[in-house]
């Protein structure tokens, strides 16, 4: 029987032995960030996870990139970083898609809402871009 934990610990070794731990300015984390919002994090979430011969489950992983400060018209304001946020979101992607399958289990993007960005509404000026997760083990 498998748990959220294995589901967490399965992409954390993916990122983690990739390119991705050494690409970000921050941290790969496993739950939620806390503290320094000036960097770049991943963080990788359960979200659900069934039992039984074959259970299937969700898991988010958030690529965070914080804001960069934009002058326009003599007022300086903050922004999406789409730059960065866009090479980090197809670096993990990537890893993500290349190596979604084992004898125990397997994983895809989910097909209906793989990707999406949000702005950090806890004021802090960080967007982050979110990929779903769809499960499969085979126990």
């Amino acid at each position: 029987m498998n748990t959220p934990f294995t589901q967490e610990g399965i992409i954390f070794a993916l990122l983690n032995d990739h390119d991705v731990r050494t690409s970000i300015t921050g941290n790969l984390i496993v739950g939620s960030v806390v503290g320094d919002f000036t960097k770049e994090n991943v963080t990788i979430n359960s979200l659900t996870l069934g039992s039984g011969d074959i259970q299937r489950g969700i898991v988010n992983v958030n690529i965070h990139v914080p804001d960069i400060s934009v002058t326009v018209g003599g007022k300086t304001t903050k922004q999406r970083n789409n730059e960065r946020l866009k090479t980090l979101t197809e670096m993990v992607a990537e890893v993500l898609m290349s190596n979604g399958y084992s004898s125990t289990y397997n994983f895809w993007l989910d097909e209906e809402s793989a990707f999406t960005v949000f702005k950090n509404t806890d004021g802090i000026d960080n967007h982050f871009a979110n990929i779903k997760i769809q499960f499969k083990f085979h126990n």
